[in-house]
Order: C-alpha cells, then sequence, then structure tokens
C-alpha cells in the first residue's frame, strides 16, 4: 500500500472496456514516485522515502532503480517480471521476479520478520476499488504464491556478533521455503561460502540445511560471532589459530532465527593451522598426571584436523592426533552437554623424552598406535563438571568394544 508521497503516472492500457480477467489486456507507460511511504502488509513492513520508477511493457513490469529505507537500511533495488500482468490475474503461483539489492550495510537480525508468517490481509471490495488497488491485491498474492529469485550485495554484513564484508547473495523465495544457491562473504580474516534450504515446517518452527565451507578463517573470532556454537567443551577464549572447514548441518529455528535446543545435527570436517591452547582446562588438569614442570597454559601445535559428529547436544570426536609443544597424545569419545561425558586421552611414553623451546611438534597419524602409553579417562563427577582419572587397563577401548558387537548382534 502507498500511504504518501509525491508521483506522476504515464500509462497507456490496450483490452477491453469491460471489467474482465483474460490475458488480452495490456498496459505500456512508466509510474515515478518520489519520497513515498509504502507498507508491504503481509509483513507489516515499512518503506520509506520511496524513489524510483516502474516500467510496463505489455505484459512485462521493469522496476528501475528503486531507493527507499527500511528498518534503518538505505537500499537500492531493480528487478523484472516477464509476463506478469498476464499471470497476475491467471497462474500467479506461476510468477517469477527477479530481484537485485544493494545496500552499503545490513544488519539481517533486523529482517528475522521474513520468518514469521505473514499476516492475512482482507480487503473489503467495493465498486469503488480502482485499477491500483486491485492491482496491489495481485501483487500481494503474486509475492505469496509466486518465486522471487533475489541477489543481494552488502559491503558489510551483520548478523548478530557476526560481522563480514563483501557479502554476495542469491537467494529464491518460495511460497513457504528459502532456495541459499550460494552466499559469499569475506569473514574473520578468510572466506565463507554457504549454500541450503531453509523450509517453514510448522508454527513457529523452520528447519534450516546448509553448507559451509570457511577457508583460512581466524577460529577464535569465528567461534565467538557464532556463541562457540552453543557448546562450551572449546570456546573462543581457549583456542586460537587459522581455520579451513566443511560443515554440513541441519538445525531448527524459530520465528525470531534463535536455534532450538538440541536440533543441531552434523559432520564437521576441519583443519586448523598455526593452531594454540591457551587456559584450557581439561588439559591443564592433565598436569595432575603428567610433566608437572610443563607449562600448559600456552600450548602450540601441529596442524589440527578431525572429523566431528554432532548430534543435539553432543560431540562425538573421532581419534584425533595432538602433536603440540608440551606433549603428543591422541583424543576420542563423547563430549556431551548432558552430562554423558566419555573422552579417552592416550599419552604416548616418548612425551618423556624432554622438548625445549626450539622443540617442532610434527604429526605422525592417527593410524599410528603410538606405542607404549598411558591412558587417561575423562567423565563427569559428583559436581557434573568432567574429571579426569587414569585408565590403567584402557578400559574405554575395552567399553567401546563391546557397544559395537552390541550394535552388530542387533
Amino acid at each position: 500500500k502507498m500511504r504518501g508521497g509525491m508521483g506522476t503516472m504515464n500509462i497507456s492500457y490496450k483490452g477491453p472496456i469491460a471489467k474482465n480477467n483474460n490475458t488480452n489486456s495490456f498496459l505500456n507507460g512508466v509510474i515515478t514516485f518520489n519520497k513515498g511511504l509504502l507498507l508491504y502488509a503481509p509483513r507489516d513492513v515499512e518503506l520509506t522515502n520511496v524513489n524510483g520508477r516502474i516500467v510496463f511493457k505489455s505484459s512485462d513490469v521493469f522496476v528501475e532503480n528503486i531507493q527507499a529505507e527500511v528498518l534503518n537500511t538505505k537500499i537500492v533495488m531493480e528487478g523484472e517480471a516477464k509476463n506478469l500482468l498476464t499471470l497476475i490475474s491467471t497462474e500467479p503461483n506461476k510468477a517469477i521476479i527477479n530481484w537485485s539489492v544493494y545496500t552499503t550495510s545490513i544488519n539481517s537480525a533486523s529482517f528475522a520478520y521474513l520468518l514469521r508468517p505473514r499476516k492475512k490481509t482482507i480487503t473489503v471490495v467495493t465498486d469503488n476499488n480502482n485499477a491500483l488497488e486491485r492491482s496491489a491485491r495481485q501483487i500481494d498474492e503474486v509475492l505469496e504464491r509466486g518465486s522471487v529469485n533475489v541477489s543481494l550485495k552488502a559491503d558489510r554484513l551483520i548478523y548478530k556478533k557476526f560481522d563480514a564484508n563483501n557479502a554476495v547473495a542469491y537467494i529464491s523465495l518460495l511460497h513457504d521455503s528459502y532456495i541459499i544457491h550460494k552466499v559469499s562473504m569475506e569473514h574473520a580474516g578468510g572466506q565463507m561460502d554457504i549454500n541450503g534450504s531453509l523450509q517453514s515446517q510448522k508454527e513457529n518452527y523452520h528447519q534450516a540445511k546448509v553448507s559451509v565451507n570457511m577457508n583460512n578463517v581466524d577460529v577464535s573470532k569465528t567461534l565467538a560471532a557464532f556463541d562457540n556454537f552453543g557448546q562450551d567443551g572449546i570456546t573462543s577464549e581457549s583456542l586460537k589459530g587459522k581455520l579451513t572447514s566443511q560443515i554440513n548441518a541441519t538445525i531448527g529455528l524459530d520465528n525470531d532465527g534463535n536455534a532450538h535446543p538440541g536440533t543441531l545435527e552434523g559432520v564437521v570436517d576441519f583443519s586448523l593451522k598455526e593452531g594454540a591452547l591457551i587456559n584450557y582446562e581439561p588439559i591443564k588438569k592433565l598436569q595432575n598426571f603428567l610433566f608437572k614442570n610443563r607449562d600448559f597454559e600456552n600450548i602450540k601445535f601441529a596442524e589440527l584436523k578431525n572429523r566431528l559428529e554432532v548430534k543435539g547436544d553432543e560431540v562425538k570426536v573421532n581419534r584425533m592426533e595432538i602433536q603440540s609443544s608440551i606433549l603428543s597424545m591422541f583424543i576420542e569419545g563423547t563430549y556431551s552437554m548432558k552430562g554423558t561425558t566419555d573422552l579417552s586421552i592416550q599419552v604416548p611414553l616418548s612425551n618423556l623424552k624432554g622438548r625445549d623451546s626450539t622443540f617442532v611438534p610434527e604429526n605422525i597419524g592417527t593410524d599410528k598406535t603410538g606405542g607404549r602409553s598411558v591412558f587417561v579417562r575423562g567423565r563427569p563427577g559428583k559436581d557434573g563438571n568432567v574429571e579426569f582419572k587414569l585408565d590403567l587397563f584402557n578400559r574405554f577401548r575395552k567399553d567401546k568394544n563391546e557397544e559395537e558387537e552390541k550394535k552388530v548382534d542387533n
């Protein structure tokens, strides 16, 4: 609904004079507007200071250089819809609108309204309704039932704590879902690419499926930007380095874009270079058993790579090698935020050899046994925090083998 502003109209019409819904009516001409105030009623979103023009060519519609402000964001938009005036009255679900948007800065948290259900708008039809009012209702129906392909460019993109530059996105808005063809941006000194989908499944619940590629990003900044991905096992304060990873995951979101607890499920393949653990308590606790004279507060390590499997509140850590300036070890098991953590840490006795400031850690491979070793097992204590105790007979491995045998038998 246009609620204010100035405009001009120069339109020529070719078609029947009597009211009709046929496809043999054509418009040609231009509508311009200046300092307009536009309300998109189904989403209750207001665009202010709207300037630009709409061009009609037979059944095609072109939107040219629309400049406006929405939710304190200045945007420039252009678009086209071929054969729109024919489909708008006959098959609005087949209409395709191509839309491009540019802005210097966008806070995507402000646009969470896109996840909310459309408001039902009721328009009373009377003999006094003019052609523009009827057209507005039909355009609403096209936006509801048709397809909108959006190309977005933003110099800066912000979402809560997340901050990125040079964002480019190609997204299709369908009736009850969004298809993310590609989102590319610069983040934390590296590059991030995303694709996936967002499907509305029920009231206040949307299923997001994403594939994320991160290349050489600052892992500490990324963890902080995403609130440590809802876990407290490894946080932005404890982990440093350059991260390259491939993430494939699904998660449930509410109408405000917040994650539903326990819905995250996916696989993370990662490589961390120039890595360091800073004051990481689970590792510092090993000092109660081993190398009490070594510095466990700032640990530098060789390339760290592994696959993590996330399901709800649990993270499965596949056998992972850690070659560090303090010690060499292998870790595997499950980290859980619901009190079922069970981790095994293997510390080869070769660590007894001294390591001075010139020592350079190098990986040997997770397929290596590590030789004679000491095993430490981490499980929840009485206070709920993870406690590490010597696992003299590697009971963790025996328990794991028994579980795998049970799965095979079943």
